[in-house]
C-alpha cells in the first residue's frame, strides 16, 4: 500500500475508521505550514493511545516507510485523549517544522488499540504559511 502526503488545506483525512486495530493515518505534509490543526471524533467503546508523530525522512517514492518518531507532548498545543472504553473528541496543534519548537516535515496520528471496537473521523487542517 503506498502512501501518499495530505494537503494541509482542511479536508476529512480518515472516515469510519475502525479502531478495533492499531493504526496510522496518512502522512501530512507540514513544510509549508506553522502549524497543523488535528481534529478527530471517535465512537465506540475503544481503549488505546493516540500518537503524534513526525519524520524528516519520508519521501512517497524513494522512503515511503521511514522512523516516525513521537512529537512531544511540550510541542503539542492542547492534550490528546487516552480512550478508556468511551468515545470522545479532540483538536490539537503541532508546530510546523519553521517554527522554534518545530516538529518534522511530515507528520501523521497513531492509534494504538489494545482493547475494545469504535471507529474515527479525522480532520486535518494547516494554519500560517512558512
Amino acid at each position: 500500500m503506498s502512501r501518499t502526503t495530505t494537503p494541509v488545506a482542511p479536508g476529512h483525512t480518515l472516515s469510519a475508521k475502525s479502531m478495533a486495530a492499531t493504526f496510522v493515518s496518512p502522512v501530512v505534509d507540514a513544510s509549508q505550514a506553522d502549524g497543523i490543526a488535528w481534529e478527530a471524533l471517535y465512537t465506540g467503546t475503544p481503549t488505546g493511545t493516540f500518537t503524534l508523530e513526525s519524520s524528516n525522512q519520508y519521501d512517497p517514492i524513494s522512503n515511503p516507510t521511514p522512523t516516525f518518531i513521537p512529537i512531544p507532548s511540550a510541542q503539542v498545543i492542547g492534550t490528546l485523549p487516552v480512550p478508556a472504553g468511551a468515545g470522545g473528541a479532540f483538536i490539537v496543534t503541532t508546530p510546523g517544522p519553521s517554527k522554534a519548537a518545530g516538529a518534522g516535515k511530515y507528520q501523521r496520528l497513531r492509534y494504538t488499540a489494545t482493547s475494545g471496537a469504535g471507529s474515527l473521523d479525522l480532520w486535518v487542517c494547516g494554519a500560517g504559511a512558512t
